[in-house]
């Protein structure tokens, strides 16, 4: 399979404080990574990193092979917070096609909007496509920001946290709207919740300065004491203890 990303011996620190050192991976297309790894340790550098925001001040990032700034537009990315002024009169429509809006651009093609539909509808939405951004529901407006970020048809989907503040119910459709999604695109999914979407996992990136990647199906207790310098204990979501 097609690599889609690589770090190969990268180094990144924020003044004198190291938070990635001689991190090595590579992700190919069709898998669907996970990051985990204790709050700073450097799960949310690897992000900027990919996408360009950042720049190694060792060891290089290459995303299809080029330069992470040059191929950009092929990752859609779901940041972990959305700050939005709720007074502000935007569309769930007007911000998903923020999603392709360019420098310099005033308008949109029909073309470019029947996509916008089109995407609003692959994740539940069409609804409430005229409704105001405010008056959505968190899950909805989590749901809004994944649309967002797949109008622009990217081969990677990057998301932070995707469900750090939504309830049971719509981590699950979130789950599942990734399930479907990951047919078609790499997806790298950013999480301190060791047990979202572990059926669909296929590999996990442990990150605490130092990186290291795993089948999920081998990622052992042992690993998670080692990432987190703890006594941790893996939670099963999909078993629940009869009443």
């Amino acid at each position: 399979m097609e690599e889609t990303i690589r770090f190969a011996d990268v180094s990144f620190g924020y003044t004198r404080t190291k938070v990635l050192e001689k991190a090595s991976f590579a992700i190919h297309e069709g898998d669907f990574v996970s990051i985990i790894g204790p709050n700073g340790g450097g799960k949310t550098t690897l992000a900027k990193l990919m996408l360009g925001l950042l720049v190694p001040e060792e060891g290089t990032v290459a995303v299809y092979g080029e330069n992470p700034v040059k191929m950009r537009h092929r990752i859609g990315y779901v940041p972990q917070y959305s700050l939005f002024d709720p007074n502000f009169p935007v569309s769930v429509q007007e911000v998903v096609l923020m999603g392709i809006m360019k420098k310099n651009k005033f308008f949109y093609t029909k073309e470019e909007r029947r996509t916008v539909d089109k995407t609003i509808e692959e994740v539940g939405l069409s609804s409430v496509r005229n409704n105001s951004f405010s008056d959505l529901s968190g899950g909805q407006r989590q749901r809004v920001l994944i649309a967002r970020a797949l109008t622009s048809k990217p081969k990677v989907l990057l998301m932070d946290e995707p469900t750090a503040s939504v309830d049971a119910a719509i981590e699950k459709k979130i789950s599942t709207l990734l399930a479907q999604l990951s047919h078609t695109m790499t997806i790298i999914l950013i999480t301190h919740d060791l047990g979202f979407v572990s059926n669909l996992v296929s590999k996990i990136i442990c990150v605490n300065r130092e990186v290291n990647i795993h089948p999920a199906s081998d990622l052992t207790k042992e690993h998670l004491d080692n990432l987190y310098k703890e006594n941790m204990k893996m939670v099963r979501h999909d078993i629940k203890e009869p009443s």
